[in-house]
This record gives C-alpha cells, sequence and structure tokens, in this order.
C-alpha cells in the first residue's frame, strides 16, 4: 500500500519559496487579461460583419485562439488551487498532503500542468496563422519574394508546433492514483528535468524566432510602395507590436528558471498573457482604418482592389475613369437608341450618383424633355444601372 511519504518525489525540492506568484494575483490576471482579449475579439468580429458581411479564414483562426484562452483559463480555475498546495508539498510541507489527497484532484493537477504546454503553443500557432492569411489577403501574395516567404512561414510555424506537440512528456500523463510512485520516479528525475528543461528552451526559441520572421512580411509588402514614409513606418510600427509579444516569452523563460528549476506559477501566468496579448494584437492588425488615412470618408475603389493596391492608387492620386466604378454602384452606361438601333456610349460624369441601389434600374427619359405619344416617337435615352457587390473591408 502506498504511503503519504511515497508520494513525495525522489528529485531535489523546491528551494525555500515554493512559487513566485500567489494564487490570487495567477487568477485574478489570467481571466483579466483573458476577458480584455474577448473584448477585443468581439469587436473585430463585430467590425468585420458589419463592413464585409461574412468572417474569412483568418477571422476564424483569432476565434479558435480565444477559445484555447479560456479553455486554458477554465482549467486553472478548476485546478490551481490543489497546485498550489502540490508546489507546497514538494517544498517540504508534507502536512498538506493528505488535504491535497483527499480532493482528489492530483491527478488532475498533473495532467493540466502538461497539457496546458500543447495548449499554449495551439494557441499561438493558431494566432500566427491567422496574421499569415491576414497579410495573405492584402494582395501581397502576388508578389513571387512575398509568396515565397509566406509558405516558408506556414511551415515554419506548423513545424513548430509539431515539434511541441512530439516532445511535450505523454508518459508523465496520470490515469489513476496508482501510478504516482512511476511518475515520481520517471518525472522528476534529474535527468528527465534536464531534458524537458531543454524542450522548454527549444520551443521558446521557435516561438520567438517564427514572429521575428512573421514581422519582415508587412516589410516587404509596403517596401516598393510610392506612399510616403509616415505610412510606411505605421504600417510596419503596427505589426512591429508583436515584439511585445516576444519579449513576454523572453521574459516567461528567464523567470521561469530564476532559482535553476522551472517555477510553473511564472511560466503559466506569463504563458497566458502572452497568449491573450498576441490576440489582441492581432486584432488589432485587422483594421486598416488605424493606419491609413484617408481625406475622404468614403473613398473610391475597384471592388477587385485589394488593400495595397487601394493604398498605392491613393498616393499616387490616380484619377479613375468616369465609366469603371464608384463607392456602392457600378454603371454599364447610357443607351441610346431609336426603336430599334443600340449604341453604348461611356456615362458622363455628372449622371453619377453616390445613393446605393438594391436592384437594377432603367429609367427612360426623352431628350427633349416632351414624352413621346407613341413607343417609337422621339429619340429615347435609357439609364441602366447594375450593381455589384463587394467586400467593403480588407
Amino acid at each position: 500500500m502506498t504511503s503519504p511519504g511515497d508520494l513525495i518525489p525522489t528529485g531535489e525540492p523546491f528551494t525555500e519559496i515554493p512559487y513566485a506568484v500567489a494564487y490570487d494575483p495567477f487568477m485574478a490576471s489570467i481571466w483579466t487579461t483573458a476577458a480584455v482579449a474577448l473584448l477585443f475579439v468581439i469587436v473585430r468580429i463585430y467590425a468585420r460583419i458589419r463592413s464585409s458581411g461574412q468572417l474569412f479564414p483568418d477571422d476564424i483562426f483569432v476565434l479558435l485562439a480565444c477559445v484555447i484562452v479560456f479553455i486554458t483559463g477554465s482549467l486553472w480555475q478548476w485546478v490551481a488551487r490543489d497546485m498550489y498546495i502540490l508546489l507546497e508539498i514538494l517544498a517540504g510541507n508534507t502536512q498538506l498532503l493528505e488535504q491535497l489527497l483527499a480532493s482528489g484532484k492530483l491527478v488532475a493537477v498533473i495532467n493540466v500542468h502538461a497539457s496546458n504546454h500543447v495548449l499554449h503553443y495551439a494557441c499561438l500557432t493558431a494566432i500566427k496563422l491567422s496574421v499569415l492569411l491576414f497579410f495573405r489577403r492584402l494582395g501581397g501574395y502576388r508578389v513571387d519574394t512575398v509568396r515565397r516567404i509566406w509558405w516558408f512561414l506556414v511551415g515554419y510555424v506548423l513545424i513548430g508546433l509539431i515539434i511541441t506537440v512530439a516532445c511535450t512528456p505523454w508518459k508523465c500523463f496520470i490515469k489513476s492514483p496508482d501510478k504516482i510512485i512511476e511518475f515520481t520516479m520517471e518525472c522528476n528525475a534529474p535527468d528527465y528535468q534536464e531534458f524537458v528543461n531543454n524542450v522548454y528552451k527549444v520551443n521558446t526559441a521557435l516561438d520567438v524566432s517564427s514572429d521575428f520572421f512573421i514581422m519582415t512580411v508587412p516589410v516587404l509588402l509596403v517596401w516598393d510602395l510610392h506612399i510616403p514614409l509616415k505610412k510606411k513606418l505605421a504600417f510596419v510600427g503596427l505589426f512591429s507590436m508583436t515584439i511585445i509579444v516576444m519579449v513576454i516569452a523572453v521574459v516567461r523563460l528567464v523567470g521561469a528558471f530564476s532559482d535553476g528549476h522551472i517555477d510553473p506559477t511564472f511560466a503559466f501566468l506569463w504563458g497566458s498573457i502572452e497568449m491573450c496579448i498576441a490576440t489582441m494584437i492581432s486584432c488589432l492588425s485587422s483594421f486598416p482604418q488605424l493606419f491609413i488615412s484617408s481625406k475622404s470618408n468614403k473613398p473610391a475603389y475597384k471592388p477587385s482592389e485589394t488593400f495595397i493596391e487601394r493604398v498605392k492608387n491613393r498616393a499616387m492620386g490616380r484619377k479613375k475613369a468616369p465609366s469603371t466604378h464608384m463607392v456602392t454602384d457600378e454603371f454599364t452606361g447610357i443607351t441610346l437608341h431609336d426603336g430599334n438601333n443600340y449604341e453604348y456610349v461611356t456615362m458622363p460624369e455628372s449622371t453619377k450618383s453616390r445613393t446605393s441601389i438594391r436592384q437594377p434600374h432603367t429609367e427612360e427619359i426623352p431628350l427633349d424633355g416632351m414624352r413621346p405619344q407613341s413607343p417609337n416617337g422621339g429619340i429615347m435615352m435609357t439609364q441602366e444601372y447594375q450593381v455589384q457587390s463587394f467586400q467593403r473591408g480588407v
């Protein structure tokens, strides 16, 4: 029969301070940052549906990341208090062992500890794929250099996730309390702990390096555009906010190993903050209005134009052909007919209207100002409006 003393790990115990972050600040920080991230996601989805009437793949990945954030928070809400009891026991306070066993959550604490590692990097991967898909929709994917880098980054991000999942200590998952001693012997051995620590460092390096590579994409997108330097810097600067996420990842790594051991409270807290901050930044980058100014509230652009093309056209001051397009409507032209013969001519500028027309409309107006007495009497001008739907937002 297993005794309480057998449940104490045989590896080195923690130092005098068993954890760096207390329970209340730990949970308060997790839920506060998660709530703010959720608010950003709600605003993003609302703006997307209002402007485009649909969601895009990059929006779906952001929603997935937000779901993972709340799954992680819910798991810690369930077992965090017992995790602190376990840390006290590992530090030598064996009097709390009976309390932990009575809660029946010892297995859950260890399983959540291991699964959080995968959830964390799955969330970051979803956000990175969202940003890459957003860059693709900007139109830069048409550039050969950007296309090659884009595929490289997608592969790099996915390989990083595969390495993370493959190196997760799956054997440290416990299915029953009967395997506690087996867990203690294998998962707390010095050699295995060193392996886990190295994996933790490698995963952080992959995370930070992929963020750095992704930041090069917006630089390539605007490098050859003839737009003011301020707009270039604003565009690149917004996506450079990813540096904040990179700094948090480094702080999480350095702080977690401050005493030679991984401090779970510090690592998990800053891991949660990293996920939430990354989600917020990905939402900010989806609003081009934040870094592209315009003198008109409703600038004219083609429904087929990409975001990058619109920026370039506005900066060059290119004049639109009178018969090509408008903000909400596209006209086919003016038809002059004498009953049988039709001739299509270019629509004059004065006939354009900014009024949104929902259905096709044909209006016949006598050129001489008099209504004809017969269907074939006089020359009639037929003005036909044809509405083409397009996406307002990027």
